[in-house]
């Protein structure tokens, strides 16, 4: 993952070090002295995020910053010398994470990483609130005060004693229903009807070194599973683990959480995440009821062609204006004819509603699914790579050849083949949106034909449309 990011720090010394190792992990950077300087760097380079030293005026700077318009959603990490660093005055602000100096580097880039990841949710809302406009839809507003409902927060911990003590801390700092969940139950979605909006792993109770066994066992499993799939998710780690750290965010947890900080930094961190959480959830209902009758097909429930075309359309555009990665999938059902031919129009339409469905659940929720076709889908996946877009359509094959689909008293077996095709960010230099839509949809078609000539059931990776 690339982006461009400020450095804002009036050391010289400070701003050369963090350069060089951001450069090095292939991000853009741009450095400012003041202040001011960020805020006029920030108006003409649009950084995906803010490195703020804390000694450049304090909280009041990122606060003044946070409300600046060039950087409306733009994450800040706040670095300061310790002990005099006010974590809590900084979160507060509207930092999303306080380090101390010296930083430990991978830490600090994995909390880039998530940082980064976790800006799509709001990007791909604006992208798809864009693509509604200019299609003559509106998006209704929220239901008033859904933000400052109370939540559901959950501590997955198998010390359930030394789990209940840190609740009886947090509940003082934080209005919500907090619980306790044994790993297993978590893993079981046992949390009842209503869904779980944050999860706080526990790995403060391993041996010296088990966090990261602990975490490593924890979190990709709770990101699979339906009931906490789209949780927000904090790591409780010991302060001293900051390989750990970096390992639970590259995992997949939202935050890490040291389970030496204070409740009141605690609930901050917690806030955040419920906010970003909400907002994803908003992206999803958005998707799910704000425009289905004008832009979903009525029988998969998934989006219709008109949308799914309209999106890429944007989506390339972001991806060229941006310099960011974009991958495209064409799926198309294996001897379809043949289906319809045997069981009916019922039951062609019954195996279109259940593979949609297995690919709606199997998909991010930054993915855009589309049906374009009779048995044709398409799905557009922004800021992703062409290994990770590869094992997203592996996936989806799996998924609906493992099952025949049911209808009435038969099962129906079926296979998908899927063409795929990438376009790579930073070689996008001074292509227009309109003619990388056409050269993937071309490189996606022909891997389509090899798949289908390669004997259906399988994936194939077209030619780099970039």
């Amino acid at each position: 993952m690339t982006g461009r990011i400020l450095i804002a720090d009036d050391v010289t010394t400070n701003r050369i070090v963090l350069k060089v190792k951001l450069s090095a992990a292939h991000y853009e950077v741009d450095l400012a002295d003041s202040p001011a300087s960020a805020r006029r760097v920030a108006r003409l380079r649009r950084p995906k995020l803010v490195v703020l030293s804390a000694e450049l005026g304090g909280p009041g700077t990122c606060r003044r910053l946070r409300a600046d318009p060039a950087l409306s959603g733009v994450p800040i990490i706040v670095v300061g010398d310790a002990p005099d660093l006010d974590r809590i005055a900084h979160l507060r602000a509207g930092a999303e994470d306080v380090f101390a100096r010296p930083v430990d580097e991978r830490h600090l880039l994995a909390r880039i990483r998530s940082l980064l990841r976790g800006s799509d949710a709001a990007e791909e809302l604006q992208l798809r609130e864009g693509t509604s406009r200019a299609l003559g839809f509106a998006e209704g507003p929220a239901a008033f005060g859904e933000d400052d409902a109370p939540a559901r927060v959950s501590l997955v911990t198998a010390d359930w004693a030394r789990g209940s003590r840190l609740l009886d801390e947090l509940r003082g700092s934080l209005p919500h229903t907090l619980t306790l969940a044994d790993p297993d139950d978590a893993l079981a979605g046992a949390f009842g009807e209503a869904p779980i909006d944050i999860l706080l792993v526990d790995g403060t109770g391993s041996e010296p070194g088990g966090a990261a066994e602990t975490i490593s066992g924890l979190v990709p499993e709770l990101r699979a599973r339906v009931a906490t799939r789209h949780a927000g998710i904090l790591a409780v780690l010991p302060e001293a683990e900051t390989g750990t750290s970096a390992l639970a965010l590259d995992l997949g947890v939202d935050d890490a959480l040291s389970a030496e900080s204070k409740p009141g930094e605690w609930a901050l961190r917690i806030d955040h995440q419920l906010a970003r959480k909400r907002e994803r959830d908003r992206l999803r209902q958005h998707v799910r009821d704000g425009l289905q009758m004008a832009v979903t097909d009525p029988l998969t429930g998934v989006f219709n062609r008109r949308y799914a075309i309209s999106h890429l359309e944007r989506a390339a555009e972001a991806a060229t204006t941006k310099r960011r990665d974009l991958a495209l999938l064409v799926l198309d059902l294996d001897r379809f004819k043949a289906v319809n031919d045997r069981h009916g129009h019922a039951g062609g339409d019954a195996v279109l509603v259940e593979v949609a469905r297995r690919m709606r659940e199997n998909l991010r929720s930054v993915d855009m699914l589309g049906r374009i076709g009779g048995e044709e889908f398409l799905v557009v996946m922004p800021d992703t790579s062409l290994p990770l877009a590869t094992a997203a359509a592996e996936r989806l094959c799996r998924l609906v050849a493992a099952m025949p689909v049911k209808h009435e008293e038969t099962s129906i077996p079926m296979t998908l083949s899927i063409g795929v095709a990438y376009a790579e960010g930073r070689k996008l230099a001074g292509t227009e949106g309109p003619a990388l839509v056409k050269r993937l949809m071309e490189a996606a078609d022909r891997a389509l034909y090899g798949a289908k000539g390669g004997g259906r059931d399988r994936v194939t990776v077209g030619r780099n449309a970039a």
